[in-house]
């Protein structure tokens, strides 16, 4: 189960060249990994689908996906976007009792960027993903550091050796 959406047209994203044509996002579904209810509560594409039905009855002629809760306010802009992911974010690290330092929408790029190429998306597809025609703009502004530290242990995050992340195993190699 997945969902694929198409931006606007005319919407750019950050980084995007005005000839560079929308591409689909798809979102893949997690119901089908775990069939636990309390699980498959967190496919995205099922809130998704549940979502749109819900406001099915407010939507109206809008075509955006995502509708503001205040009905004077007609469309939602860039900004509230950015606003709700930062809010989001802190919310999840304030529940894991994590300290999470400053959160920016640039920040949250970043990390999710280098949270992708930690684990193991290729980076072409990192890259295509931000918009980014290089890999240096990559690896000189917005790799992280994901190492963190859980029950009293620090964990290793990516360890990058000549443009490559090095993988951590259980196995030894064959």
């Amino acid at each position: 189960m997945m969902v694929s959406l198409l931006p606007e047209a005319g919407f750019l994203a950050k980084n995007q060249l005005p000839s560079q044509a929308p591409q689909w996002i798809t979102i893949p579904g997690i119901a089908h990994l775990n069939p636990a209810e309390s699980e498959r509560m967190l496919c995205p594409v099922r809130q998704l689908r549940l979502y749109i039905r819900d406001t099915e009855g407010i939507r109206g002629g809008r075509q955006r996906l995502f509708l503001h809760w205040n009905a004077a306010i007609q469309d939602i802009v860039r900004v509230h976007i950015s606003r709700w992911i930062v809010e989001t974010v802190k919310e999840a690290y304030s529940r894991a009792d994590r300290e999470h330092g400053r959160v920016t929408a640039h920040e949250v790029r970043a990390l999710s960027a280098s949270w992708a190429y930690g684990s193991q998306v290729a980076l072409p597809d990192v890259m295509a993903a931000a918009f980014w025609r290089s890999p240096g703009v990559f690896q000189n502004h917005y790799l992280r550091d994901m190492a963190s530290i859980a029950d009293g242990m620090s964990t290793l995050g990516p360890v990058v050796v000549a443009q490559q992340v090095i993988t951590q195993s259980s196995r030894p190699p064959p």
